[in-house]
């Protein structure tokens, strides 16, 4: 009995201990429960936050593409109907570069996300320097991003030149042989204005002047032209700005170059640059004058057949110069950038001299890396197997090609006078002498294009046309008829986000 009661208290206690641990984990539960459901909130909270905040980036980015697009799809429109560089910049910022707010969002857990688009300029002549910043807005959500473009204002041609002809005269075209490869045209009504004698030949249409018809041209019995159409109107011709004044540089420094320790050569010699020595020869490799910048000499004289390289890396280079005389010497131009030279009083050449005739593998040098500027009023002639690869604008010199001379490039005259005779060959892409009677004698040939006054073929002259459509010429405006959006919109940089 004793054992049995015993045994009946010992099970009473159990009892009493396992309600206990039941409660414990009862309590462990729940905590772990708060606790998970602390953490599931808290989680829930962070990913909302952070989808927010890069929401609102997204936004903010948007906004600028947005904008910019808006800028790239209008800014060749706002040009062409813009007549300077105020009028450009102006009507861009009074039609698209201003503070506004895009909201073509969809909405993001009901509330409709905007960014607000705000611009700053900083103009410098004809190129404005822009930031677009964007603020993107989600709620309470901001952020803001930022980029930095430039635009550039292209000064409008103030005249067309429609080098669209072989030949172009204001007044008349007489040929008494020839022949022309191309259309040819001229400005006047007057009958008889174009007339083709003997073997004249034109192989293109024929323009006469507006109001004008078929009294315009004369041909002589056998000789087959095209029926002459009339031009729609008269052009206008005028040149091209010369500079007012040239450029002041300094000299450059004193030169002497050596073939060994026993004999030397002034190269530069106070202000000139002398090319006449045998030292110069090529097999003594130093005939370059490296161009680190920009230089005035009062003369440059080559003699003896030499030749001299103007080395001018990849940079523009320009140099003022009184006199240049190539007497029977050679100018050679190394680089890629370009070379313009400005000549005060005389330009003379002799001999076969040449100027930019080869480059540094013995090649014909590329003709935009050279520009002459001439003011003297001594004519400027070629002949005897003179070369010149570049474009020339003299202010008011006359120009005369003879034989066997060659030039390469654009010639821009205001002179009175050009002639092109003895065989002289001129690749020209134009042939500007609107004040100029123009003169082919003796064989001269010429492929581009001539527009001048008054044109004169005799003796059995060549000219075939070749187009410069899409091309800026030295020394005129910019082509300005086919700009895009590329030439105005000089650079972009990437987003960036504000801090």
């Amino acid at each position: 009995m004793r054992r049995k009661l015993f045994i009946s208290k010992t099970n009473y206690g159990h009892r009493g201990s396992a309600l206990l641990v039941v409660l414990l984990v009862m309590v462990v539960v729940s905590l772990l429960g708060m606790t998970l459901l602390t953490v599931t909130s808290i989680n829930f909270k962070m990913t909302g936050k952070e989808r927010d905040n890069q929401a609102v980036y997204y936004i903010a980015e948007a906004g600028i593409n947005y904008e910019m697009n808006e800028i790239t799809s209008n800014v060749e429109g706002v040009y062409n109907n813009s007549t300077d560089a105020n009028d450009f910049f102006s009507n861009l910022e009074t039609g698209y570069l201003y503070s506004t707010s895009v909201n073509e969002f969809e909405k993001v857990l009901g509330v409709t996300p905007y960014a607000y688009i705000k611009f700053t300029g900083t103009r410098l002549k004809d190129i404005t320097s822009y930031t677009i910043e964007s603020t993107g807005n989600i709620g309470n959500s901001k952020r803001t991003v930022w980029k930095s473009f430039e635009i550039k204002w292209i000064p409008k041609s103030g005249f067309n030149i429609p080098n669209d002809m072989a030949i172009f005269s204001n007044t008349t075209i007489k040929m008494t042989s020839g022949i022309i490869n191309g259309p040819v045209g001229t400005n006047s009504i007057i009958p008889k204005s174009i007339s083709l004698t003997q073997g004249a030949v034109i192989n293109g249409q024929i323009y006469v002047g507006h109001g004008g018809g078929k009294e315009v041209l004369s041909v002589d019995e056998g000789i087959k032209v095209s029926e002459p159409q009339e031009l729609t109107k008269t052009r206008i011709f005028k040149m091209p700005d010369f500079p007012a004044a040239f450029p002041n540089y300094p000299i450059y420094p004193n030169k002497t170059v050596s073939s060994d320790q026993y004999n030397s050569h002034k190269l530069v010699d106070g202000d000139k640059l002398n090319i006449n020595s045998w030292i110069l020869k090529n097999q003594y490799k130093v005939n370059t004058l490296i161009l680190g910048g920009n230089y005035k000499f009062t003369e440059i004289y080559a003699d003896q057949d030499l030749e001299l390289n103007l080395d001018i890396g990849d940079q523009n280079r320009s140099i003022v110069v009184g006199n240049l005389n190539l007497n029977n010497g050679h100018l050679n131009i190394i680089g890629t950038g370009t070379l313009t030279i400005y000549v005060e009083n005389n330009i003379t050449f002799g001999s076969s001299s040449s100027i930019n005739a080869k480059n540094n593998s013995g090649n014909q040098s590329d003709i935009n890396h050279l520009n002459i500027y001439y003011k003297g009023t001594n004519p400027i002639t070629l002949s005897g197997g003179q070369k010149v690869n570049g474009s020339l604008f003299s202010k008011s010199a006359n120009i005369g090609f003879g034989a066997g001379s060659g030039f390469n490039g654009t010639i821009v005259t205001g002179g009175t006078d050009v002639s092109i005779s003895g065989g002289a060959n001129a690749v020209t892409r134009v042939l500007y002498a609107p004040n100029a009677r123009v003169y082919f004698d003796q064989g001269g040939s010429l492929t581009g294009s001539v527009i001048a006054n008054s044109i004169e073929m005799v003796g059995g002259p060549v000219v075939t046309y070749a187009s410069t459509d899409n091309m800026d010429l030295p020394f005129f405006p910019p082509n300005t008829i086919n700009v895009v959006v590329s030439d105005l919109i000089k650079s972009t940089d990437p987003v960036r986000e504000k801090n």
